[in-house]
């Protein structure tokens, strides 16, 4: 049996995933330990290193997690901006790290910016990111 497609290890992944999304409004990221997130779902560290190596591999899987939320949150807004900002209202400790903080090159495709040059890709990960400052700044 493929461990990775078995509903219980999904499951966990998942539930780590809020969690340390969740724990991001609250705490910065180097305050975030792995006993914090364990403890927030009840589940002990060997089950947190099954799954992920240290907490930059759960933050990149909360990445690619919030990622594929917008995609499917868009449809539910009439434009992608106002989708995109609901998310940022919602994970403003995740959207507040990934501005301050160079974590490389955002995955444009997640910001299901088909049919877009780079150069307009580029431009709107400018305004998004500079949106995100100003919404997190105002509270």
């Amino acid at each position: 049996m493929n461990v990775k497609k078995n509903s219980q290890f999904q499951l966990n992944e998942e539930r780590m995933t809020g969690a340390f999304l969740e724990l991001m409004n609250k705490n910065s990221f180097g305050k975030m330990t792995v006993d914090l997130i364990c403890k927030e779902v009840g589940l002990n560290r060997s089950t947190f290193y099954f799954h992920f190596s240290d907490k930059y591999m759960l933050f990149e899987k909360a990445r690619e997690f919030v990622g594929k939320e917008l995609c499917v949150t868009e449809g539910e807004f009439s434009d992608a901006a106002d989708a995109l900002l609901s998310l940022v209202k919602k994970y403003p400790g995740y959207y507040m790290y990934c501005c301050s903080t160079d974590i490389g090159e955002p995955d444009t495709d997640l910001l299901c910016a088909e049919g877009l040059s780079e150069k307009e890709k580029g431009y709107l990960l400018n305004s998004y990111a500079d949106a995100f400052k100003g919404i997190l700044s105002a509270g």
